[in-house]
C-alpha cells in the first residue's frame, strides 16, 4: 500500500473529508491566476475565428453528446437541419471520467439509438483512438461546437482542445434550479469561461453567471430551455409507446430517483423512500403502471455505497425491470413524460421540466434534503408541486390520484405562466439559431 493510501485509511472519516476539502481549496487558489488568464484569452480566440468565418455558409456545427440525459439541444439540431444556412452533425463521445465511465458502452448505445430515431446525422467515436477522433473532427472542421456538458467527462481532444481552438456554445444540461456551495462547478469552471456563448433557461441563471463567472455574463443569453419545446407542441408522441403493454388501462406514474448524495449536497432520497416505493408499486399493481426513470449515475453510485452495494442495487433495479406492472425506461424521456399521468421524484432539472405538462407531481424531500439547495427559480417551482416528506404523503398522493383521476386535480399554474410561458413566445431553438446567424454575418 502506498504511503498516501495508508495515511488515508488511518484517518477517521470526518478528518479525511476535512483534509480533502482543505486540499481542494488550496489547489483551487493555486490555479486561480492561470484560470483568469485562460478566461480572458477566450474572447480573443472567438473574435479571431469569427473574423475568419465571417459570412461563411453553411455554418458547420458540431454537437457533442456523451449521454442522452444531458442532451438538451434536440430542437436546436432540428431547427438547424431545416435551415440551409446550417450543416449540423453530432459526435457521440466516450465517457472516460466520473461515474458514467463505468457504463460508457451502455450510455453510448442509448445515445446512438436516440440519434437514429430522430434522424440526426452522427459519428460515434466510442472505440476509436484519440488519433482517429482528431481525424474525424478535422474532416468536419466545424465553425462552431455545441457542448452539452461543462465537465471533463470525455477525452481531452473532445473537451480541452475544442475549447481552446474552436468557437463554442453551451446549453446547460439541466434547467438550472440549483444553488449550493460557491456555485463554481455550475457557473465558473474553465469551460464556462471558454464558451463563446451560453444560452441559459431563465433570468436567475444569467444572474448566477453575472455573480460567479470570471467573465461575468458576457455572451450569456436568456433563451428559454430548448429541451422543453416538445412539451408545448401539440403533436402526439411517435409510436411505439414507451410503456409496457398492460391487460387493462391503468394510471401511468413515473418514479425518477436522483443520484446526488455526498457530503456537500444531498438530493437523493432513495435511501429513505426506495424500498417503500417498491412496496407501494406492489400494493397498487392492479391500478397503476410504474416506470422507473433513474438518473444515469444512480446505479453506479449505489453500487459504490456501503449501505447499498452491488447485490442490493441489482435487486432494486431487477424489481422495476422484471415486474409485470413496472418498467425501467432510459431512452429519450420526452415521449415518456408526455404519455404519463403523474410523476414522483427528487430530481433537479425534472423539477421544472415536468411542470411544463401541467400534470400532478410529488416532489420527495427528507430532513437532509430540501429547498436550501435551490435558487429562487427552483424554489418557485417547488411551490407548484405537492411535497412528499414521508411515506404517508406518497400514499395520500396516490390515493388522491386513484380517487379523483388526473383530470380533476387542482394545479398551480402560476409558475408556468410567470416563469416559463414568457420565454416561449419565440421558440428557444429559433432564438439560438438567429443569434448564431447574426454573429456569423
Amino acid at each position: 500500500m502506498h504511503l498516501r493510501e495508508a495515511i488515508k485509511s488511518a484517518l477517521p472519516t470526518v478528518m479525511r473529508r476535512c483534509a480533502g476539502k482543505f486540499l481542494r481549496q488550496v489547489r483551487k487558489t493555486a490555479l486561480l491566476p492561470a484560470k483568469h488568464i485562460k478566461a480572458w484569452r477566450a474572447p480573443r480566440l472567438h473574435n479571431r475565428l469569427l473574423a475568419d468565418h465571417r459570412d461563411v455558409r453553411p455554418i458547420r456545427v458540431m454537437f457533442l453528446i456523451s449521454n442522452t440525459a444531458s442532451w438538451k439541444v434536440g430542437p436546436v439540431f432540428t431547427q438547424m437541419m431545416n435551415d440551409p444556412e446550417f450543416d449540423p452533425i453530432v459526435i457521440v463521445c466516450p465517457n472516460t471520467n466520473g461515474l458514467l465511465s463505468t457504463t460508457s458502452g451502455h450510455t453510448a448505445d442509448l445515445a446512438c439509438r436516440y440519434l437514429e430515431t430522430e434522424g440526426f446525422a452522427y459519428i460515434d467515436l466510442n472505440g476509436k483512438s484519440e488519433v482517429e477522433g482528431r481525424i474525424e473532427i478535422q474532416k468536419i472542421d466545424p465553425h462552431l461546437v455545441f457542448f452539452t456538458n461543462p465537465h471533463r467527462l470525455v477525452p481531452k481532444h473532445l473537451h480541452d482542445e475544442l475549447l481552446t481552438s474552436r468557437i463554442t456554445c453551451y446549453v446547460p444540461y439541466h434547467h438550472e434550479v440549483m444553488e449550493y456551495g460557491d456555485n463554481q462547478d455550475q457557473y465558473n469552471q474553465d469551460s464556462h469561461n471558454a464558451f463563446w456563448h451560453v444560452f441559459v433557461p431563465h433570468e436567475e441563471s444569467r444572474r448566477s453567471f453575472l455573480k460567479t463567472r470570471i467573465r461575468s455574463d458576457t455572451g450569456v443569453t436568456v433563451s428559454g430551455f430548448p429541451a422543453c419545446e416538445p412539451f408545448l407542441a401539440s403533436a402526439l408522441p411517435r409510436e411505439p409507446s414507451p410503456w409496457k403493454p398492460q391487460g387493462k388501462p391503468k394510471l401511468r406514474i413515473i418514479y425518477a430517483p436522483h443520484w446526488l448524495w455526498n457530503s456537500d449536497i444531498k438530493m437523493a432520497t432513495i435511501d429513505t423512500y426506495g424500498e417503500a416505493m417498491m412496496r407501494l408499486a406492489e400494493k397498487h399493481c392492479d391500478d397503476v403502471q410504474w416506470s422507473l426513470r433513474p438518473h444515469p449515475m444512480l446505479k453506479p453510485k449505489l453500487m459504490n455505497l456501503a449501505e447499498w452495494g452491488p447485490q442490493r442495487t441489482e435487486d432494486f433495479f431487477t424489481f422495476w425491470k422484471r415486474s409485470d406492472f413496472c418498467q425501467i425506461y432510459e431512452e429519450d424521456y420526452i415521449p415518456l413524460f408526455k404519455t404519463s399521468d403523474a410523476m414522483i421524484h427528487d430530481s433537479g432539472s425534472f423539477l421544472a421540466e415536468y411542470l411544463y405538462l401541467k400534470k400532478p407531481v410529488l416532489y420527495l424531500m427528507t430532513e437532509q434534503t430540501g429547498d436550501k439547495y435551490f435558487n429562487s427559480f427552483g424554489r418557485r417551482a417547488i411551490k407548484a408541486c405537492s411535497i412528499g416528506r414521508s411515506v404517508d404523503d406518497i400514499e395520500r398522493f396516490l390515493d388522491k390520484m386513484l380517487e379523483k383521476g388526473t383530470e380533476n386535480q387542482n394545479y398551480d399554474n402560476s409558475f408556468f405562466k410567470q416563469d416559463i410561458a414568457p420565454l416561449f413566445q419565440t421558440p428557444p431553438s429559433l432564438k439560438i439559431c438567429d443569434e448564431i446567424k447574426h454573429a456569423f454575418s
